[in-house]
């Protein structure tokens, strides 16, 4: 069964907001900060000389590290670099690279609250996913796009919600749905994180509804 510890363990909170967003003086993608910090605990010389894989594998623990020690702002800039790093070692067009812009979506969703950073990213890795494998590739490889996809939409619907895109959050919830209804018919997820998942695409569709209905009112 594929992983599904990113709609476990960083699937973004819909029922509620984590931070003020700054889009008002804080939009665009995030610029990635530069890989030869020198608080990596290597020596500088040391550290430049690291293959990027290597590189790459280093940021990655260090942003679940730190997502579990809740320095949000230090894990949100290690998963910028670990999409820089993602995108040499692996190319464009490839699932690593939409699994890493969709991962750092959820973080500034769910650690800052930023929906328009969020929805760029989940943005970014929707647009990466034609090119990774298809329903012709293996079980696995399937599962992972899968897995991607509905990620991309529960972020972009979360984001969406926040940005006040009420046509596009129900559309990326729809979605979700389906993706998670084809995830299930495969084995692809338990019926835990299932049960879980939906509970966040109701409680979206719910939000939905209620900021309709409000802005019908007014």
């Amino acid at each position: 069964m594929a992983d599904v510890r990113a709609i476990s363990s960083t699937r973004p909170a819909f029922s509620e907001r984590t931070a003020e967003s700054p889009e008002s003086s804080n939009s665009g993608l995030t610029p990635s900060p530069p890989l030869s910090s020198p608080q990596t605990g290597y020596p500088q010389k040391e550290f430049i000389m690291m293959a990027p894989e290597e590189k790459l594998k280093y940021f990655d623990s260090r942003a679940l590290a730190r997502e579990d020690n809740q320095e949000f702002e230090a894990c949100i800039q290690d998963l910028v670099r670990c999409v820089a790093l993602c995108r040499l070692v692996y190319g464009d067009g490839h699932l690593k690279l939409a699994q890493a812009h969709v991962r750092l979506a959820q973080a500034y969703f769910q650690f800052k609250g930023w929906g328009l950073q969020a929805r760029e990213h989940s943005a970014l890795a929707r647009e990466l996913l034609p090119f990774c494998p298809s329903i012709s590739s293996c079980r696995e490889e399937k599962l992972e796009v899968l897995l991607c996809l509905l990620n991309v939409h529960l972020t972009q619907g979360g984001a969406s919600l926040l940005t006040d895109n009420l046509e596009e959050a129900e559309s990326s919830f729809l979605e979700a749905d389906q993706v998670l209804e084809e995830l299930h018919h495969l084995s692809g997820i338990n019926q835990e994180d299932k049960m879980k998942t939906e509970l966040d695409i109701s409680s979206g569709l719910f939000r939905f509804s209620w900021g309709t209905k409000y802005i019908s009112r007014n």
